[in-house]
């Protein structure tokens, strides 16, 4: 049987000019400096920081999905109550995932 909730996440991210900034041993270069030392492309994910996490709540219905709610991580746990919990350990483990990528990029 098909799913008939799901929750979609979504991470937003900006470059991390600081991260880059000691990646590229650019002391205390301004950001343009930095941002123009990076490129014109879309740097690598170690390069970004989080800026916001969002998600959608929806469930299936005859005529298609409804959505429930749409907010980022805070009016989540509200909105979810203690069914936040089932999915706490999951967001929590993506975030460290990512600081941890960070930490090593600017061990680099």
């Amino acid at each position: 049987m098909p799913e008939q909730s799901v929750i979609v996440w979504d991470l937003e991210t900006i470059p991390d000019l600081e991260a880059a900034a000691r990646m590229l041993d650019m002391g205390h270069a301004s950001d343009a400096a930095v941002r123009e030392a990076l490129g014109p492309g879309f740097p690598k994910h170690p390069l970004h920081k989080i800026a916001c996490i969002g998600a959608l709540v929806a469930t299936r219905q005859p005529e298609g999905w409804r959505i429930e709610a749409l907010a980022y991580v805070g009016a989540m746990k509200q909105y979810l109550g203690e069914s936040w919990h089932r999915f706490e350990v999951a967001t929590i483990s993506t975030v460290i995932r990512i600081k941890a990528i960070q930490r090593l990029a600017t061990a680099a």
